[in-house]
């Protein structure tokens, strides 16, 4: 991964209207030194709006996402427990959940919070005013979707689902690899887009993962690059790296974006060179999305702790252990 420019640590909702949020009030904020006890801002991750300010100054009344309730259009089986659903897109939401990363929090509207579970935004129907998901059953909180009624409640709009998206947002004529698997194809569409936007030559290679669907194809008719359908893994969690050796030599990519699990990460983040950018899908355990819980909680290599569904950081400062790993096998 390159290491020219440290990737710096940002808050995805800082000086949005979002900002401040409640870890923010309570002295957890991932954007400001002086609100977390520090006596300058010398360190500041500027977004364009000073928190601070912001936040003692001229704040007004805290706004928090709160679950909205809204009707389902259609519901399909695609795969082995495998489902898209599309919903009406609640109002104001659209160009918000257009950006790549971005999810929602769904559940049943009268089940408890706990049971939300988080959704990556598969595509948006300006005309249709819907928004598609898809997911697969996984446990209960998935299982208990599929015995919901006319009307599923959403809380949103989220933009964590990507680790290093700024690398995403600046790529211009860049040739870019997007190595996907399973589930994680619903993030392509919004990816795709925003790269075709800025001049990139993309190449796209698919696993489909166990529910053998590739369900992603019919949302990428507009899209003329190359798409390789192919299998990463020869058992459920071990994947050949020979395999994906030759798929990223031969792109000769300068960005490698990669859609899927942990597994696929950890095995691709001993494959890149050091000139390589790299985005990641973002697999964090989330339960509020809003930084309160703690469940999407991660390790940095200086002990750090940071809450995964607010922050944007590189995937390397995530995966540093299987980096630190393959480094030190290749020097041995």
């Amino acid at each position: 991964m390159s290491q020219n420019n440290k990737y710096a640590i940002r808050c995805h909702d800082a000086g949005s209207a979002w900002c401040p949020c409640a870890p923010g009030i309570a002295g957890y904020c991932l954007a400001c030194p002086v609100i977390t006890g520090a006596q300058t801002c010398d360190f500041c991750l500027w977004s364009g709006t000073c928190v601070y300010d912001h936040h003692f100054r001229h704040r007004g009344p805290i706004r928090v996402r709160e679950f909205v309730s809204t009707p389902v259009r259609q519901r399909q089986v695609i795969g082995h427990e495998l489902y898209l659903v599309r919903l009406e897109l609640p109002g104001g939401w659209e160009t918000e959940l257009r950006r790549p990363g971005s999810f929602v929090m769904v559940k049943r509207p009268n089940d408890e919070d706990i049971s939300a579970a988080p959704m990556a935004v598969c595509g948006v129907d300006s005309e249709e005013q819907t928004l598609t998901i898809v997911f697969q059953i996984r446990g209960p909180k998935t299982s208990a979707l599929m015995c919901a009624g006319s009307e599923w409640a959403l809380k949103g709009p989220y933009y964590g689902a990507l680790f290093g998206v700024r690398r995403l947002l600046r790529a211009f004529g860049q040739k870019v690899l997007i190595l996907v698997s399973s589930t994680g194809q619903s993030l392509i569409p919004g990816v795709v887009g925003n790269l075709l936007e800025q001049e990139n030559d993309i190449s796209i290679a698919i696993d489909p993962g166990l529910s053998g669907g590739l369900y992603i194809l019919d949302n990428l008719k507009e899209f003329d690059g190359r798409v390789l359908a192919t299998r990463f893994y020869d058992t459920v969690t071990h994947a050949d790296l020979g395999r994906l050796s030759e798929i990223i030599g031969a792109s000769r990519a300068d960005l490698i974006i990669t859609l899927g699990s942990d597994f696929l990460h950890r095995d691709v983040a001993q494959l890149l060179e050091p000139k390589q950018e790299w985005v990641a899908s973002n697999n964090s355990i989330m339960v509020c999305a809003d930084g309160l819980c703690g469940s999407c909680s991660i390790v940095l290599r200086d002990g750090t702790e940071i809450r995964g569904c607010k922050a944007d950081m590189a995937p390397e400062d995530v995966f540093w252990r299987d980096i630190d790993r393959a480094a030190s096998g290749k020097e041995g």
